[in-house]
């Protein structure tokens, strides 16, 4: 009896005693899983120079744990990097304090050389050891794979052709191949995504680039950036960027002349030998207009004519209307639409045909006639009911008259 109980006992306690450990596990892997850190990720950006990037996670100062590992034939086959502190980072040395970089953290190590081994983790200090909070990565440093900085210094401007002028400031890459890198430079625009977007890559001895403003979009808030890329592996350093908001131009597109097409012709008001001949229009698609419109030109001379007059309407108007143009004459019409910078191409040419005075009388003949037959056929219709009735009237009145003998 007393051994079933003392086994029991035993039973219970070991239960609860895994209870505890895995509870204690459980939370150790839950803290660990929660940070959002996840493995650091290494990018080695310049000679000696390594970033280490990872989720932000946590907000409180945190520390790269690491070991460095040489061949042994390496020159600093006893370097270690950072300083060692053994309560910190247990058989690691504390790499550096990391900072706060947007929604990621990252640490740049000082004096990684080429094909050197790097082996860290993320950990917190909690004033007597570090608490990890990342896996182990590895890396392997390869001088061929190196991305280094952008630029230290972007400018951007608007020129003369209404395109942009970009110029950054270069670090001086003495340790790269020229070759097996180039700057990339994209600029996307912010709001309008309609609007075009630049994309272009350039020598990496370069230091300027001037756009065309067939390239880009007028009136548009753009982002553009500067970037290195490895050619070897594709990869690009962090951008380095710049807003701007780029000016007005000319329509890229003119208006469309909407009557004289073969279907629809261009209403005229006739007042003799004259006519005022409107021309309605549509304007240019949005994505064309490049600033505000402020004006239309509209150009027109009769089939007699070398030389157009020039017609100007205000940009808020859809119609123009060409006073006393001759109403046996025939004209020809095109027109442009203008912003402060410059005007667009041409719209469509139309041509307005003549009026003759045989076609007017015979207009105003059939207009006149119109309504007169119609009069004419209501009197007869009038005329032969009442001549009905009457006849009506008549016979009922010999039927109803006395018979009288002699």
């Amino acid at each position: 009896m007393a051994a079933t109980l003392h086994g029991r006992c035993f039973l219970g306690m070991s239960f609860q005693v895994i209870c505890v450990l895995a509870t204690l596990v459980l939370f150790a892997n839950a803290d660990k899983g929660d940070t959002g850190i996840g493995q650091p990720r290494f990018t080695y950006i310049e000679r000696y120079l390594v970033k280490i990037v990872y989720g932000k996670g946590e907000n409180r100062t945190l520390y790269i744990c690491c070991k460095t590992r040489f061949p042994q034939d390496h020159v600093l086959a006893k370097f270690s990097c950072g300083v060692l502190s053994k309560s910190m980072c247990p058989q690691f040395k504390i790499f550096s304090r990391c900072k706060t970089r947007g929604q990621q953290v990252y640490c740049e190590a000082n004096g990684v050389h080429n094909r050197v081994t790097l082996e860290a983790y993320v950990a917190w200090f909690d004033g007597n050891t570090t608490v990890p909070l990342s896996d182990v990565a590895t890396y392997v440093t390869n001088q061929s794979e190196i991305v280094p900085k952008s630029v230290s210094d972007v400018k951007i401007a608007t020129n003369s052709q209404q395109g942009l002028e970009i110029r950054w400031t270069k670090y001086e890459y003495f340790y790269i191949d020229a070759e097996k890198y180039e700057y990339l430079i994209d600029c996307q625009p912010r709001e309008n995504q309609r609007a075009k977007a630049f994309r272009k890559s350039v020598g990496i001895t370069d230091s300027f680039l001037v756009t065309d403003s067939k390239n880009i979009t007028a009136v548009c808030k753009y982002r553009c950036c500067v970037q290195v890329v490895n050619l070897v592996n594709s990869q690009p350093s962090e951008p380095t960027c710049r807003n701007i908001t780029t000016s007005e131009q000319a329509p890229s597109a003119g208006p469309v002349i909407s009557c004289a097409n073969g279907t629809v012709p261009c209403p005229s008001v006739i007042k003799g030998t004259k006519r005022n001949i409107t021309i309605p229009f549509e304007l240019p698609s949005p994505e064309h207009q490049n600033g505000k419109i402020i004006s239309h030109e509209v150009y027109y001379r009769s089939v007699v004519s070398r030389n157009f007059t020039k017609l100007v309407i205000n940009g808020s108007q859809t119609e123009a209307v060409i006073m006393d143009a001759e109403t046996g004459m025939s004209y020809y019409v095109f027109m442009k639409s203008c912003t402060e910078i410059g005007c667009s191409p041409i719209s469509n040419t139309i041509r307005i045909p003549a009026v003759s005075l045989y076609q007017k009388a015979q207009h105003t003949f059939v207009t006149l006639a119109v309504p007169v037959g119609i009069t004419v056929v209501v009197v007869v219709i009038l005329v032969a009911i009442g001549c009905f009735f009457r006849r009506q009237y008549q016979h009922r009145r010999q039927k109803t008259l006395p018979t009288l003998n002699p």
